[in-house]
């Protein structure tokens, strides 16, 4: 993304604002004080939130492993071994049942806290994916809590990475970089570049076109190769056949 400038190489104001014009050849006027201002207040915040997920995900490492079936087995193993001393035969299934309720009661809120443990860190790497997505800011029109909303169930976490799966459940794996998964924003690409509604929240859609982005219909679009490898094999073809009549510019 570049600055505009006028004939005489000054940079251009709108309403005293520096206007960029990206690779597509779209206009954005930036207000640089405003973002820096969001920035300073967002960054501590999600430091904070980082480090208590960290400290969480370290808690929650102790109760990996815990077999709440096998304790219970073991209790009524232990309660039966000294019935005969203990009580009458009509009081052992009552401090059985008193014996489970305990350990019941007693791991209860640790396995509550576990999964509140796991949802929290989810939250914080898929949800701080979608706060910092160069993809969201740039091509859709959503903001990043309505993209987490309506795209989040494509990612999970899994050992410390941020995956995509696609709408059957499959990996999406990199054209970039090939046999590797896909980061957020490449995935993302792809998983707009295949939402049937796509042109409603993309910036610079042409609605009255078919295809993505106004690839269908437009004039003097141009497409970057980086962008084309995110879309859809459907897009990636109508791109093509649009770049082939002339209504498309592919550039790298």
């Amino acid at each position: 993304m570049k600055l505009k400038l006028d004939e005489s190489g000054a940079v251009t104001l709108t309403d005293g604002k520096p206007v960029y014009v990206d690779d597509a050849g779209k206009e954005h006027t930036y207000d640089a004080p405003a973002m820096r201002a969001t920035l300073d207040k967002l960054g501590p915040e999600l430091n904070t939130q980082r480090a208590k997920a960290e400290k969480l995900e370290a808690d929650a490492k102790a109760f990996e492993g815990l077999d709440v079936a096998a304790a219970r087995k073991a209790l009524e193993t232990v309660a039966n071994l000294d019935d005969s001393k203990l009580v009458a035969a009509d009081k052992v299934e009552e401090i059985r049942q008193a014996a489970i309720k305990s350990v019941e009661d007693k791991y209860a809120p640790i396995a509550q806290e576990r999964d509140g443990l796991v949802k929290e860190l989810y939250g914080e790497r898929v949800g701080g994916q979608f706060a910092r997505s160069k993809f969201i800011m740039e091509s859709l029109t959503l903001p990043p809590d309505i993209a987490q909303a309506t795209f989040g169930h494509h990612f999970e976490s899994k050992d410390g990475k941020i995956i995509a799966k696609d709408s059957n459940g499959n990996l999406i794996y990199s054209d970039a970089n090939p046999g590797e998964t896909a980061g957020f924003d490449e995935a993302m690409g792809k998983i707009v570049g295949g939402y049937a509604h796509r042109d409603r929240i993309t910036k610079g859609a042409n609605q009255n076109g078919s295809g993505a982005n106004g690839v269908e219909g437009g004039t003097g679009r141009t497409v970057t190769r980086a962008q084309m490898r995110a879309m859809s094999p459907a897009l990636q073809q109508e791109t093509a056949a649009a770049a082939r009549k002339g209504t498309v510019e592919l550039v790298d």
